[in-house]
């Protein structure tokens, strides 16, 4: 069984769709940022393009997922940027915005893919209510 996570700040927010999305970018973006890849106007960054992330989730279609990049930018959560080699390479690239930073805090916080199972199973059988930070479905992408 395969799971998502997310911020239930960010599901207050910018909905569930947009905060299982941001999570995604913030995962990729913590990662680089340890790494120092992707680094551009002094911040890291994640890219991809709205098929491939179609893939990823594919319970959204590819519109759907440009639907809601645009809505998570112009919600001023993601910052869109084009650093790509070629001039018609029309992959997107994404960083959190400000605001979304503070939201979790430090980055390095961020349940990654492969734990959130074990958080929540962990704090169901210590007899604890499970954290809002984790929301789990019944499918999960693999990582990039």
């Amino acid at each position: 069984m395969e799971f998502f996570a997310f911020n239930g700040e960010a599901a207050t927010r910018y909905g569930v769709a947009g905060a299982v999305l941001l999570h995604h970018f913030a995962y990729w973006v913590e990662h680089n940022e340890a790494h120092g890849k992707n680094i551009h106007e002094g911040r890291a960054w994640t890219y991809n393009s709205s098929k491939a992330l179609a893939q990823l989730f594919p319970f959204w279609s590819q519109s759907q997922v440009k639907r809601l990049v645009t809505k998570l930018h112009k919600d001023g959560a993601i910052d869109v940027g084009n650093f790509n080699d070629k001039g018609y390479d029309r992959t997107l690239w994404f960083t959190l915005s400000t605001e979304v930073r503070e939201l979790y805090g430090s980055l390095s916080s961020i349940p990654k893919y492969d734990t959130v199972q074990c958080k929540v199973q962990n704090r169901a059988k210590d007899g604890l209510k499970s954290s809002h930070q984790y929301q789990n479905t019944t499918k999960n992408t693999s990582i990039l």
